[in-house]
């Protein structure tokens, strides 16, 4: 047991330090930025189905989209404080688990009351992967090369808005609205998977013990 430990971290340690090894973590980055904006978009087109399937009106139908937002923005802020106790590594992936498990659960909803709860945790996972990607490759690559990682960064970020609509409206017409949800699972599984295997784990320091809820608030 010992030996396969010390083997692994010998794996681990050599995947470090190879010289590609920041661009293998923006890779990573990427996908999940990009299936975190995606679905931000990719669920406009499929409104009037879902609408039809549950036989709602459109100000119900309207929260899977708004849900999804709402919890986005809630989770952004306090994203940072959670990484710094957590680990950059274990929060980024708590967000793809996240994700993944509300997209898996949003396809097999039978209601619109429980595509918005699963929306919720979605979107909560997304409010993760942003931000602490974000971190995760300014710490990773220096500042000279800063600029055009985060550029790389931006360019998953606004492909995404632009490609959800035209993406979700082919999965949509060849398939159902179950579709949008559904290739988010094996994408996230494989981000999940790399991310364990590639990502190493940096906890700040110094933290802070408490956070003041009127701040976040």
């Amino acid at each position: 047991m010992a030996n396969f430990r010390n083997d692994k971290k010998e794996q681990l340690s050599s995947i470090h330090a190879h010289p590609s090894y920041r661009w293998f973590v923006l890779a990573n980055i990427m996908i999940g930025t990009f299936m975190a904006v995606l679905d931000a978009t990719i669920v406009n087109v499929g409104l009037t189905k879902m609408m039809s399937a549950f036989g709602v009106s459109v100000d119900k139908i309207e929260w899977v989209l708004t849900a999804y937002l709402l919890v986005f923005a809630v989770v952004l802020p306090s994203s940072g404080w959670i990484a710094d106790h957590m680990g950059f590594k274990k929060t980024y992936f708590l967000g793809l688990f996240l994700f993944t498990t509300g997209s898996l659960f949003c396809s097999l909803s039978t209601n619109e009351n429980m595509l918005i709860i699963f929306r919720v945790i979605q979107g909560a996972g997304a409010g993760f992967i942003m931000p602490v990607g974000m971190a995760i490759i300014t710490r990773e690559f220096p500042p000279e090369k800063r600029g055009m990682a985060l550029g790389f960064w931006g360019i998953a970020a606004a492909s995404s808005i632009s490609l959800g609509p035209m993406f979700g409206g082919y999965l949509i017409d060849t398939f159902n609205w179950h579709a949008i949800f559904d290739v988010n699972v094996p994408v996230g599984i494989a981000a999940m998977i790399s991310t364990l295997l590639i990502l190493r784990e940096y906890k700040t320091e110094q933290t802070r013990n408490s956070i003041l809820l009127v701040s976040f608030l």
